[in-house]
């Protein structure tokens, strides 16, 4: 697949939210349109799977654990800074939003499930085996990474631009480094267990913010 069209594909996940979260608040019809999406893909070359059980490494595994594990007091500490507001505001927003999009009760707990198994497997093959990119430079593919993830905290934060500009470097820096462990240890398995982690307490602290 040739760079313009990879480009081009990148921007699907910033449709699948436009319409899922944007148009119909849902926060299930968002994620599976973009999954729906990457699965395309996948069908399109299957050879890619091959890559979620090559590229394990214990040090680069573990690390990416600890870090996931870190994000619970990072986000509960930088969160309410960033958008402005003190800890319970932010969790009575945060409620109201989860709700609106199909959130609430059991329905957190299930999309958190699907959250830190299903998706981080689809999403780096989307990202870091469908739209790969070899360069060892930052790429146009991490900007388009961080980009959509703007659109979803945009949705919940509309003003709070501290956020958006602090989330698109550190999701930019992410990307890129997820890029560099894939094209260094030739598969996916340690990247998927530390993008897993980090999006397992990303939501966890979300939780504790409403609970």
């Amino acid at each position: 697949m040739s760079l313009h069209w990879k480009l081009l594909f990148g921007l699907w996940p910033c449709v699948a939210v436009g319409i899922g979260l944007w148009r119909w608040d849902s926060a299930f019809a968002a994620i599976l349109l973009y999954h729906a999406g990457i699965a395309v893909g996948v069908g399109c070359d299957t050879k890619v799977l091959g890559l979620i059980k090559r590229g394990f490494r214990w040090f680069p595994a573990i690390g990416g654990i600890v870090i996931g594990i870190l994000t619970i007091p990072v986000v509960l500490l930088c969160l309410p800074i960033l958008v402005g507001m003190e800890s319970p505001e932010l969790g009575e927003v945060l409620s109201s939003k989860l709700a609106e999009t199909g959130l609430s009760g059991s329905w957190f707990w299930l999309f958190l499930a699907y959250f830190v198994t299903i998706h981080p497997i689809l999403e780096e093959l989307g990202w870091r085996a469908i739209l790969q990119s070899d360069s060892a430079k930052p790429h146009g593919l991490d900007l388009e990474f961080a980009i959509y993830h703007l659109l979803v905290l945009g949705y919940f934060f509309p003003k709070a631009w501290p956020l958006l500009v602090v989330t698109f470097l550190v999701l930019s820096g992410s990307a890129w480094l997820w890029r560099q462990m894939r094209r260094s240890m030739g598969g996916l398995a340690s990247v998927i267990l530390f993008h897993a982690a980090a999006d397992a307490g990303i939501l966890i602290a979300v939780w504790m913010l409403v609970r």
